[in-house]
């Protein structure tokens, strides 16, 4: 005769066993291919910043492009490559590599999206990376603080006027102009070098 508490240690068992192989018929848990990354996980470089390093001509980083073709096409940072579409296998990466489109990620890698603020998902390799850094409100960012035309208007103070022409200066640079109504040297200047960079290309990935 079996008591209570047999019962009760049968009905444990037998509640386990088929736990167990529910989960063993499930197989083992999906890979995680792409993880969540945002200003809470990972540093961010202010767009000011970012254009500095540009000018001084730095080559210890690279700027990656999340936003779609169509939209790199239109406008992005000098020299950024566009990842609006990685590579879908391990072939189309090995085919970059041939071409010398493939992101060297022993740099720092500055990632920007429209705005800074959509989810941006990473394969590992990315999204795991030290060296990922994101830019401060993205493309959006970079148009307000380094494109945006400079006003000089009403400014009577010496140091805040130096600071505009700076900033129109930068502008101009980026802009392929000459600084407009007033000339000024540049904040910092371009380290000189025999080579220069190549030019990115939309169908740049990484």
């Amino acid at each position: 005769m079996m008591t209570r508490s047999r019962i009760l240690f049968a009905v444990v068992l037998l509640t386990s066993g088929i736990t167990v192989a529910a989960l063993a018929s499930r197989g083992p848990p999906p890979r995680k291919l792409k993880y969540e990354v945002d200003a809470r996980t990972h540093a961010v470089v202010q767009p000011d910043e970012l254009a500095k390093w540009i000018v001084e001509g730095r080559r210890d980083f690279t700027v990656i492009d999340l936003r779609p073709p169509s939209a790199f096409e239109k406008g992005h940072v000098r020299g950024a490559v566009n990842c609006g579409h990685c590579h879908a296998n391990a072939a189309e990466g090995r085919a970059a590599v041939d071409k010398g489109d493939f992101v060297d990620l022993s740099r720092k890698l500055v990632v920007y999206t429209a705005t800074g603020t959509e989810t941006v998902e990473l394969p590992k390799v990315l999204a795991r990376n030290p060296n990922l850094l994101l830019l401060k409100d993205g493309y959006a960012g970079w148009e307000r603080d380094v494109l945006a035309t400079v006003s000089f208007e009403g400014v009577t103070d010496e140091e805040q006027m130096n600071e505009l022409k700076q900033k129109e200066a930068v502008r101009a640079f980026f802009a392929g102009e000459r600084p407009a109504a007033v000339t000024a040297p540049l904040p910092t200047a371009p380290i000189r070098r025999d080579t220069a960079h190549k030019p990115a290309a939309a169908r740049e990935g990484c």
